[in-house]
């Protein structure tokens, strides 16, 4: 098992007896070793008459308990055993002649005093090993292709790394960081001219090199990892779950090269090639690094025309703001809706219904907006307000812009209509509620918000301002207390005002 590990020690806990997965703890119930504190948990699987023994353990040991390992692999020789650890770290294995179960059990405990070992009991191993790694994660790299994408150069955006494809020319296989790791093609080491053959199958791992490639390092639930080695679901499960992590990545490039009028150049999803989904895994403990290709979604809308071309690199500030949130890095306090905001405008693209695309654009909108209990005009007003970002002028134009919407939107959702029996372009609208979003994210970076409330004070210091106060008397509107000498005279907003919060209850 395993490639060359390294990682975290396992927190301090005494696993108790597991019987649905068919498993029982080695120490009674309550038992405390009196040499050691519990720091691990680990498989036994006896030997037998083909095949010698092996210890097992989920997790990276520390190197206090490496020590402990070796010292319990002599113990074991000294009681006539042969014994030898994996050189992954990741294990035992072991044999003596005539053993006997029940005191190789004894044997190990006296051994391994740090361990609390579960023996398998018509479980599978892996599913065990999973089991007990309880919610745990194994730090892993990986590589997943794109199609439908156009690459000349490697782009770096924060963690994550998509790798142009090998072409013989501009990038040989020799300048790839992963050439020596993944071409298995005999020769093409030696051809300076060599270039991999883009097929929709992957039987070579050579093919991956023909492809853009998304590298990142991420934390994977070891449970997911070894449940991949049990069924073709796990498999699923674990491809989703890469792919997913993926594409959210080629989010940043759809936010800076990809528009609604032009759905023709998109990307495709990350991962999926032909009719299957594709992820090279690489994980740091427990599980061989290697190829998986499965089928995780029923459904998916590929891109059957032109794809996307970057050949410059995506804009500085905002693209590394946004690369900093995706990774986990801002101390922006509205990271978490950022997020979500920036994979509703990437899933948006791939929605098969122009009005699905729509509806959650405004929602989307809505959550990042912190709309709260506003409604009508008051609602519209404080949207214009965070996505003027400052300026009466955007203000001004955004109103009509952003009440047509909302008016499509109202007859979406409450009317049952289309946007063909509304004639409607969808690919216009859908631009449209789509930048007016993407303004709000510009805006709430522009800020550099430390918290929620700065981001409303933010808003409510632009609407209490002359010129935009003047905007509003503009309006003519039914649902504010028009004409305004100050944002205090409407009840709606002076509430909001005094509260610091656009809902009714903070």
């Amino acid at each position: 098992m395993g490639t060359d590990f390294s990682g975290t020690t396992s927190s301090d806990q005494k696993i108790t007896p597991m019987q649905s997965h068919g498993i029982q703890s080695i120490l009674p119930t309550g038992k405390k070793s009196t040499l050691d504190f519990i720091t691990m948990n680990a498989l036994l699987v006896h030997p037998t008459s083909g095949a010698s023994g092996n210890l097992l353990w989920p997790l990276p040991p520390s190197d206090a308990d490496l020590e402990r390992i070796r010292s319990g692999v002599d113990y074991m020789r000294s009681l006539g055993y042969w014994a030898s650890p994996f050189p992954e770290r990741d294990g035992v294995t072991f044999n003596k002649e005539g053993y006997e179960p029940s005191l190789g059990l004894t044997h190990l405990r006296e051994a391994f005093t740090f361990m609390t070992i579960e023996e398998t009991k018509g479980a599978h191993a892996y599913d065990v090993l999973g089991a007990l790694a309880l919610d745990a994660t194994i730090t892993t790299t990986y590589l997943v292709p794109v199609d439908s994408l156009l690459l000349y150069e490697t782009l770096k955006l924060g963690r994550t790394t998509i790798h142009a494809p090998v072409n013989g020319e501009d990038i040989p296989l020799q300048l790839h960081s992963w050439g020596t790791a993944l071409c298995d093609v005999p020769g093409a080491d030696v051809d300076p001219n060599w270039a991999p053959l883009r097929k929709k199958s992957f039987s070579s791992l050579a093919t991956l090199l023909s492809y853009p490639l998304i590298e990142r390092r991420i934390e994977i639930p070891a449970k997911i990892l070894y449940a991949a080695k049990v069924s073709v679901s796990g498999q699923e499960r674990l491809i989703d779950y890469v792919a997913q992590d993926a594409d959210r990545s080629l989010d940043l490039l759809r936010w800076q090269f990809c528009s609604h009028k032009r759905l023709e150049y998109l990307p495709g999803k990350a991962g999926w090639v032909g009719e299957f989904c594709y992820a090279y895994v690489v994980p740091d403990f427990g599980l061989r690094e290697g190829l998986l290709g499965a089928k995780p979604q029923v459904l998916r809308v590929e891109n059957n025309w032109l794809g996307l071309e970057v050949d410059i690199s995506p804009d500085g500030g905002v693209i590394s703001a946004l690369a900093s949130i995706f990774d986990g890095d801002s101390n922006n306090a509205l990271s978490k809706e950022i997020r979500s905001a920036l994979r509703s405008i990437g899933q948006a693209y791939y929605l098969v219904e122009p009005e699905a695309t729509f509806l959650s654009l405004v929602y989307a909108i809505d959550a990042l907006c912190e709309v709260g209990d506003l409604r009508g005009d008051h609602q519209r007003a404080w949207v214009c307000a965070a996505a003027a970002n400052g300026s009466p002028e955007r203000f001004t134009d955004l109103r009509p812009q952003y009440e047509l919407l909302y008016s499509l939107r109202n007859r979406l959702v409450h009317g049952g209509e289309t946007f063909s029996s509304l004639g409607k372009e969808p690919r216009e609208v859908n631009q449209l509620v789509g930048s007016i979003l993407s303004a709000v994210i510009e805006g709430i970076l522009s800020r550099d918000c430390l918290s929620r409330r700065d981001f409303v004070d933010a808003i409510l210091a632009d609407l209490q301002r002359p010129e935009y106060v003047d905007a509003i008397n503009q309006w003519g509107s039914s649902h504010i207390k028009c004409p305004l000498s100050s944002l205090m005279d409407d009840k709606t907003f002076a509430k909001v005002i005094e509260r610091g919060s656009t809902y009714k209850k903070d």
